[in-house]
């Protein structure tokens, strides 16, 4: 009787800890996003007694297409199957808190309901917002790589550095135009009313007028550029 008793408890305490060991929540020590098999992690999960329980090779699993490579510090949400280390996924990552190795790096807070934002180094961020799409790129450039193909973009009024371009393709600046290509514009000299001479751009930089000056309204003061 007293060793089925016995058996009995060694297989509840077998099964309470494959069970306490379904999930887990450890920090990230370094990442190998280097293997072509998938990316792991060296997970600490805290301490045995005086011995740090460490697992590597923990499995980290990624959305389809959406990739990161979580830095140290950071939190990581752990799936080991039928209960033992071994066999561990990480299932989720949460950045560092404020004061850790890589605090820097902390989520956005007092997003709305409905919100959502990717965010890296440096502040760069990709904000949806309630109120519109906003990208922050920090203190980094913004590099749009399109091998040689056409990059469309559409909208009511687009504003770059000043230069105002609206849904007709007409673009107006404050400042001054080099003609290096191929093209035609309209030239604006004066005040409130200008002088418009229509001009189309020659391939080796010069400018062929198109026709006689007319006058058209411009904001006060300097020159301008209208597209044709």
């Amino acid at each position: 009787m007293t060793q089925d008793v016995n058996q009995l408890w060694s297989a509840i305490e077998r099964l309470t800890y494959r069970i306490r060991g379904l999930l887990g929540v450890g920090t990230i020590q370094l990442i190998d996003d280097s293997a072509p098999t998938g990316q792991t992690a060296q997970v600490h999960y805290g301490f045995i007694g005086p011995v740090p329980e460490i697992k590597n090779g923990v499995a980290m699993n990624h959305n389809y297409g959406f990739s990161s490579n979580p830095p140290p510090g950071a939190s990581v949400v752990t799936l080991s199957l039928s209960g033992l280390r071994t066999e561990t996924i990480g299932i989720g990552t949460v950045a560092p808190i404020p004061g850790s190795q890589t605090g820097n790096l902390t989520r956005p807070l007092n997003l709305l309901p409905g919100e959502s934002m990717q965010y890296g180094p440096a502040g760069a961020q990709i904000y949806l917002s309630a109120a519109g799409i906003t990208v922050n790129a920090g203190s980094l450039p913004v590099v749009v790589n399109a091998a040689g193909q056409v990059v469309t973009v559409t909208s009511k009024q687009t504003v770059i550095n000043g230069v105002t371009i609206d849904e007709s393709g007409n673009i107006t600046t404050p400042g001054t135009v080099d003609a290096a290509s191929v093209g035609r514009f309209l030239y604006v000299q004066g005040g409130k009313e200008g002088t418009v001479n229509q001009f189309e751009v020659q391939g080796n930089g010069s400018l062929k007028s198109l026709g006689p000056a007319i006058l058209v309204p411009e904001a006060e003061g300097g020159e301008g550029i209208v597209a044709s």
